[in-house]
């Protein structure tokens, strides 16, 4: 059978490679949103297994190559014929040629750039925005005490900078290595609001979340064609919230309570200020219904049962996503009517990615075969009449054109 034949492959980065990211990527977001989707998976499931889901995921983006176990697992002869479009060189610049395929490479490239370089604009923007507007209230109290408190109760230095701004709705966290606390203006929280909302923010700075949104913002950089790199980002904002909102209230339920209802101001006093969260920084409480929902189910309901068969259930079927992503590689592949035989009676399947035509003078074509076994093997000569729908979908050399390897 077709789909049975396999073949292995050296480490490399491949338009097959690249698909089988988007598809196993796709698919592992696809679990985790149900997961978040779900009130029942959620809370059965539970922060930290969702983002190790999460993590898997990110990684699986990260590493977009084929491994030497890797084994290819070809499809049938209509969706290799897509691919074939996609992969044959049809235009010829001097002693260039391009397929569809190298095109999307240099676009998905140009595109990279553009975005790192608002990301690097919108940082830049903002420290300057920083310096010239805010307000430095580190050593004004209650702040100071208050946050010298957090940290000592973390067993942290204090390398806060408490800044005051006019055009943020909500507290957050902004900057890695030297870390500011944003406050909006007039803001005026009680002693027990300021320390949950100081203690949020800098237990982000602790478990380095805005270091992760930074990898995350920089793969979305990376992916920025791709729809499910956006369902990424904004699903890792809700888990790290999640995170932090139980590692503050640690399961107990009068800190909870006060936590809640701190949340609860806090959303109050934002309701009639602008939605202004730079993608470098994390906010306490954004606006938005449908997170914050989840993040109150998850506080008041985490003490319940869970059922582990059913996160082992997802387990297996996280990891066997994203393992079996690199054992099987769906690729293209050409079968012919008949089976191609050379003069010594041995058989040979064609394969899209290891043959290749060069024209001759007299307008005949010699076929190749190429592989580490094999390179640059020759098969067979072939006159035009015979260069048929079936060999249109490999690579040709063309003399006029120079374009050889």
């Amino acid at each position: 059978m077709l789909s049975e034949l396999i073949a292995l492959h050296p480490i490399y980065y491949s338009f097959s490679s690249v698909l089988m990211t988007i598809i196993a990527s796709t698919l592992l977001l696809i679990v985790i949103s149900l997961c978040l989707y779900s009130e029942r998976l959620m809370l059965n499931s539970g922060y930290k297994l969702l983002l190790l889901f999460l993590f898997f995921t990110l990684f699986r983006f990260i590493i977009p190559l084929e491994l030497p176990f890797s084994i290819n697992r070809y499809w049938s002869r209509a969706l290799s014929r897509i691919t074939s479009f996609i992969m044959h060189e049809y235009i010829y610049l001097y002693n260039i040629s391009l397929s569809v395929w190298d095109i999307f490479v240099i676009a998905w490239f140009a595109g990279f750039i553009v975005q790192l370089t608002r990301l690097i604009n919108e940082y830049i923007r903002c420290r300057r925005y920083l310096t010239l507007k805010g307000t430095d209230i580190t050593a004004a109290e209650p702040y100071k005490s208050i946050l010298d408190m957090i940290c000592r109760e973390r067993r942290k230095n204090n390398s806060f900078r408490i800044y005051m701004l006019e055009d943020i709705s909500t507290p957050m966290v902004y900057g890695i290595i030297r870390p500011y606390i944003l406050m909006p203006t007039d803001m005026h929280l009680s002693q027990e609001d300021l320390y949950y909302t100081l203690s949020h923010e800098a237990a982000h700075h602790f478990h380095h979340d805005l270091l992760t949104k930074l990898g995350i913002n920089l793969l979305g950089a990376l992916y920025w064609w791709n729809p499910p790199i956006y369902i990424l980002k904004r699903r890792a904002n809700l888990l790290l919230e999640m995170r932090i909102d139980d590692k503050l209230t640690n399961n107990d339920r009068e800190t909870t309570t006060s936590y809640l209802k701190c949340l609860i101001n806090i959303l109050e006093l934002a309701s009639e200020r602008p939605p202004i969260s730079p993608s470098l920084s994390l906010a306490f409480a954004k606006k938005d219904k449908s997170d914050l929902e989840k993040r109150f189910f998850m506080l008041c309901n985490r003490s319940k049962p869970k059922i582990y068969g059913l996160n082992l259930l997802l387990t297996v079927l996280i990891i066997g996503i994203y393992i079996l992503s690199y054992v099987f590689i769906l690729e293209a592949f050409y079968y012919p009517d008949e089976i191609l035989e050379d003069e010594d009676g041995v058989e040979y399947f064609l394969t899209l990615d290891t043959t290749y035509l060069i024209e001759n003078e007299d307008g005949t074509y010699e076929v190749y075969f190429d592989n580490p076994e094999m390179p640059d093997f020759h098969l067979e000569t072939i006159d035009s009449s015979e260069y048929h729908e079936y060999y249109n979908i490999f690579t040709v050399y063309y003399l006029e054109k120079g374009n050889f390897k």
